[in-house]
């Protein structure tokens, strides 16, 4: 294990670059609010800064075409909504999904043309789909439901044809996706597992290319309380003596 980074301050939610060679993450040591920062994976160098502005922001995802980053800002007046960022020419920060109401994870598919995402405006978290950068733009306009009872984490699979959803009572979902020039066509989704996900936590799971390797971030298991219980074999010879 190699340590990355080294200021005193928060560095948190990772996220690696297509290659492998950068990474990604949101750190609070300017001024104590959240920005998005990028470093080489190497440990060499500085740390490079590229957001700016009075909101916290975290990073969600890296597009496959190394251009852009996706993520959310907590935005006083719309709550959290999507922003991305390209990473050449000006960085002018442009929205994705900007709402009155909470946009909280989202993945851009690995063609670059859609992106997924969680939003309540519902009065629960469900997940969704719309042209990436916004609907419209490089796609077809409106947005496409893919979950029907919760959803809150979500990825991809590496061909695009899968969409993976945390469900809000603990399952791991998989919908079949069909993208095409009028939009797009979800199958209805079919639990795979059950876990008990930290849902404290952003990045609760990844998932492998091929969508056949999951990994997790659990709830952790209750604290030991400092008291033990000892098992004592053969406690009658004892006695004998």
């Amino acid at each position: 294990m190699t340590r990355l980074t080294f200021d005193p301050s928060r560095d948190a939610v990772p996220a690696w670059s297509p290659d492998g060679k950068q990474v990604a993450f949101s750190s609070d040591r300017e001024g104590g609010i959240y920005q998005i920062y990028v470093k080489d994976a190497s440990g060499s160098g500085q740390e490079q800064r590229v957001t700016e502005g009075p909101n916290r922001k975290t990073v969600m995802d890296w597009t496959k075409d190394g251009k852009y980053l996706l993520y959310r800002e907590q935005n006083p007046t719309t709550d959290r909504d999507l922003m991305a960022i390209p990473l050449d020419g000006d960085r002018k920060p442009f929205p994705v999904v900007t709402t009155p109401f909470m946009e909280s994870t989202g993945a851009v598919s690995p063609d670059g043309r859609w992106v997924a995402y969680a939003s309540n405006d519902t009065g629960r978290s469900e997940i969704y789909i719309q042209a990436f950068p916004a609907p419209g733009v490089n796609g077809p306009k409106g947005r496409w439901q893919i979950s029907s009872g919760g959803g809150y984490q979500v990825k991809w699979k590496g061909d695009g044809k899968e969409l993976y959803f945390e469900s809000l009572d603990g399952k791991m979902m998989a919908a079949g996706i069909q993208a095409g020039p009028q939009g797009i066509h979800a199958e209805t989704p079919r639990v795979l597992f059950s876990a008990d996900f930290a849902t404290t936590s952003l990045h609760e799971f990844d998932v492998t290319p091929d969508g056949q390797r999951f990994l997790l971030m659990l709830q952790p298991k209750i604290q030991d309380s400092g008291e033990k219980l000892t098992v004592v074999s053969n406690w009658q010879a004892a006695l004998r003596k």
